[in-house]
C-alpha cells in the first residue's frame, strides 16, 4: 500500500485554475521555468475565454528586464510565476524596474512554499498565492512538513495496530529475505 500526502498536481492546477476564474482574468502571462511546471499547470492553461501569453523564463537574470519589457508591450497586467522559489525576489524585482508591479498589477507564485519567501520589499503590490492550512502556521518546506506529517501517521498507524494486535519485534538482520508482516 502506498500513501501520498501531497497534494495531487491535477489538484493544485484545479485550484490555480479556480483562482483565475475567481477573479475574473480576461487574460494573464504565465512565466515558467521548467516544462514540468506547464504539465503541473495544465487545468490553468485549459480555462477557457482567457487569453494566456506563455513565456519561459530566461536562463539568465540579466534578461528578466527584456522579458517583462516585452511583457509589458501586450499591456498585460495579470501574472502567473512558475518558477524556482529561490529566483521570485529576482522576478519581481525585474517586474518593478520595468513598471510591472504596481497597485495595477496582479501576480499569483505557484509555489506551495509561498509562505517562506521574504516579499516585504513588495508589500505594496497584489501578490497572492496558496499554501496548505497547517503550513501557514510552520515555517517549514512543504517537503518538511509532508515528511512530519507522514512520521506522525505511521506512529498513529503503529499505534491503532497496537491496540488491535500484539505486535512484536522480531529478529531482524539485513541479509534476511523474509519482511517484518506488519
Amino acid at each position: 500500500m502506498t500513501l501520498s500526502l501531497h497534494p495531487e498536481p491535477t489538484d493544485l492546477s484545479s485550484a490555480f485554475a479556480d483562482l483565475v476564474i475567481s477573479r475574473k482574468w480576461k487574460s494573464f502571462a504565465l512565466i515558467y521555468e521548467e516544462d514540468e511546471q506547464l504539465i503541473r499547470l495544465k487545468d490553468l492553461l485549459r480555462v477557457s475565454n482567457v487569453k494566456m501569453l506563455i513565456r519561459q523564463l530566461p536562463t539568465s537574470s540579466a534578461q528578466y528586464i527584456k522579458l517583462f519589457k516585452d511583457i509589458k508591450k501586450t499591456g498585460e497586467t495579470n501574472v502567473v510565476l512558475s518558477i524556482s522559489n529561490d529566483k521570485v525576489t529576482d522576478v519581481l524585482t525585474a517586474a518593478r524596474e520595468i513598471g510591472l508591479l504596481t497597485e495595477y498589477n496582479n501576480y499569483v507564485i505557484a509555489s506551495l512554499d509561498m509562505h517562506l519567501m521574504d516579499l516585504a520589499d513588495f508589500a505594496s503590490s497584489n501578490i497572492s498565492g496558496l499554501t496548505l492550512d497547517s503550513m501557514a502556521r510552520k515555517s517549514l518546506r512543504i517537503q518538511e512538513a509532508l515528511l512530519t506529517d507522514a512520521v506522525w501517521l505511521f506512529v498513529a498507524g503503529l499505534d491503532q495496530l497496537d491496540r488491535t494486535e500484539i505486535i512484536e519485534q522480531p529478529s531482524l538482520t539485513c541479509e534476511s529475505k523474509s519482511p517484518w508482516k506488519f
